[in-house]
């Protein structure tokens, strides 16, 4: 009878251990995937910079973890994209697309720059985002035609015309 506990009580532990490391290893390759795209999508944004003429995005590189480079915030947590703030560089190009795979997204500021071309509409889908600043570029096309619905936390929109919208307030 004790034999049998003891085998039972082993495989107990045996599958609790087992499911443990799963569940951690899932979590942390999910995390290091997380990061990795939180990264390329600041590599293609720096790439869609056609000019940085006080070399702010140089630190921008892989000599650094991309929570360390200039405008970059991340959450202490989860090591994600959290801000990018970059107002007041000159800094002109487009704004690349790829910023929707910032998924952690809470704070976009790109004001006094010289960013022209259209918003990508895949801002619209940065459902954690809350405070959205491009006033001050170049840019083409009105906010109103971008569905921001899918940006539930969003509050505050500052366009290229200094209009100050509230969306979606609580």
């Amino acid at each position: 009878m004790k034999l049998n506990n003891l085998i039972t009580c082993s495989a107990f532990w045996l599958t609790f251990s087992f499911l443990h490391l799963t569940v951690s290893y899932h979590a942390m390759s999910t995390n290091a995937l997380g990061n990795e795209t939180d990264r390329i999508a600041l590599l293609k944004f720096k790439e869609s910079v056609s000019d940085d003429p006080y070399g702010v995005l140089r630190s921008w590189n892989d000599s650094t973890h991309f929570c360390s480079w200039n405008g970059v915030t991340c959450g202490h947590r989860h090591q994600r994209v959290t801000g990018l703030k970059l107002r007041d560089y000159k800094l002109s190009g487009n704004i690349s697309p790829y910023i929707r795979n910032l998924t952690f997204l809470r704070s976009f500021n790109l004001m006094n720059n010289s960013f022209f071309g259209e918003i990508p509409y895949q801002v619209c889908h940065l459902s954690r985002l809350q405070n959205l600043a491009l006033s001050l570029n170049k840019l083409q096309g009105e906010l109103s035609s971008l569905n921001l619905s899918y940006c539930l936390e969003l509050k505050r929109v500052k366009s290229w015309r200094e209009q100050t919208y509230r969306a979606n307030s609580h």
